[in-house]
């Protein structure tokens, strides 16, 4: 997210942004229908590249959704949104490289997605 943004992931499955400043929320919040999340252990986590966010649900489903332009006023919107699926276990860890990205189940198993690339 951008510098001046916290955004913070509440267990009834909403993602609600603040002021980084003045923690002031802003008007709205941002959900999906495949989100859902109910537990403590939920996992949230911002790209490196700083435009998308991937939160991790309780039934092995992830939704990466675009947060490029968030800012107050404009938070409850559609977004671009792709959604991943591990399984059945809740997904309590991710984390985004420059080549990928990487979840971690209650299973114990982790689930590595690398974009395609095209060859030229």
């Amino acid at each position: 997210p951008k510098p001046d943004t916290l955004l913070a992931l509440s267990r009834d499955s909403h993602i609600y942004a603040y002021d980084f400043q003045t923690l002031m929320p802003f008007k709205g919040n941002l959900e999906h229908k495949d989100l859902h999340t109910n537990s403590s252990y939920a996992s949230m986590k911002s790209s490196p590249c700083g435009k998308w966010i991937i939160v991790g649900g309780v039934a092995g489903v992830a939704v990466a959704l675009s947060i490029e332009n968030i800012r107050p006023g404009l938070f409850r919107r559609k977004c671009t949104s792709a959604v991943l699926s591990t399984g059945n276990e809740e997904i309590n860890g991710i984390s985004w490289s420059t080549e990928g990205l990487a979840m971690a189940c209650d299973d114990g198993a982790v689930h590595v997605w690398r974009p395609k690339t095209r060859k030229t």
